[in-house]
């Protein structure tokens, strides 16, 4: 996966024209549990919490989040026990365009210890997250008999993209009509017309796969966020780290 510039800087999104909706730095904030709550502020905005007593950590720690969930925790349609934070797009951009396109960056510090079947990190673009909504787009770290890089669609439906375990960035750009792009990059600096794509395409909502009764995703009706799925079984927890999240929005295509 070759290493090419980035740029990180706000002044430097901006200038390749990102409109920077939000940006989290979570190693300049200090340590706080989130265990018990139900929302959060960061940069101005409340996020809401689900199943944040669903882990053993949940919280900045003072140099990055840091979540371990509870073992067996879930995240599909029916069964969602796993801790994860949202936010609904029309929060973070209030004039919220269906022919704009988005993109939000989870940046990790290192690939995930502590992992065993079937732990995940699944940032991205979701439906309403509730249990009779369903994620149409993440892409993230996901133990499966060794360490992989996922993309989940609908209901429990995923591709298996193998890893290097360098990945640092990792990137979904929510397109018109609910079409997504994942990608990613071995660098925690980045330039969002630059990430290298690893997924190709990945079908929105009813397209493909098992999606029975998924909804096709469109911006005014996405949320972001991210969740953190639990390992099978064993100790200790499975320990996910996030460095920074990043939304952009681009009137043209990234």
């Amino acid at each position: 996966m070759g290493t090419r510039s980035r740029i990180a800087s706000l002044a430097a999104l901006a200038a390749a024209g990102a409109e920077v909706l939000t940006q989290i730095d979570f190693t300049a904030l200090g340590a706080v549990s989130w265990i018990g709550e139900s929302t959060v502020l960061l940069d101005g905005n409340t996020w809401t919490l689900y199943n944040s007593s669903s882990a053993s950590a949940f919280g900045p720690d003072g140099s990055a989040l840091e979540c371990l969930p509870n073992n067996g925790t879930l995240w599909n349609v029916g069964t969602m026990t796993a801790p994860g934070l949202w936010i609904p797009l029309s929060t973070l951009d209030p004039s919220v365009d269906d022919l704009a396109r988005y993109q939000i960056i989870t940046e990790i510090p290192s690939w995930p210890t502590d992992q065993a079947n079937y732990c995940a990190l699944m940032p991205g673009w979701w439906d309403e997250p509730s249990v009779s909504r369903y994620y149409t787009s993440t892409y993230g770290p996901r133990y499966a008999s060794g360490n992989n890089l996922y993309g989940f669609e609908g209901n429990n439906t995923w591709y298996n993209q193998g890893s290097t375990t360098s990945e640092r960035s990792l990137g979904i750009t929510l397109e018109r009509g609910g079409v997504n792009i994942a990608a990613c990059s071995d660098s925690q600096t980045y330039d969002p017309h630059d990430l290298i794509p690893d997924m190709g395409l990945l079908n929105g909502g009813s397209v493909s796969g098992n999606l029975s009764g998924a909804r096709l995703l469109k911006p005014t009706t996405a949320w972001a966020g991210m969740a953190f799925v639990g390992k099978s079984s064993g100790s200790p927890n499975a320990n996910f780290r996030v460095s920074r999240v990043t939304v952009l929005k681009f009137s043209e295509s990234p």
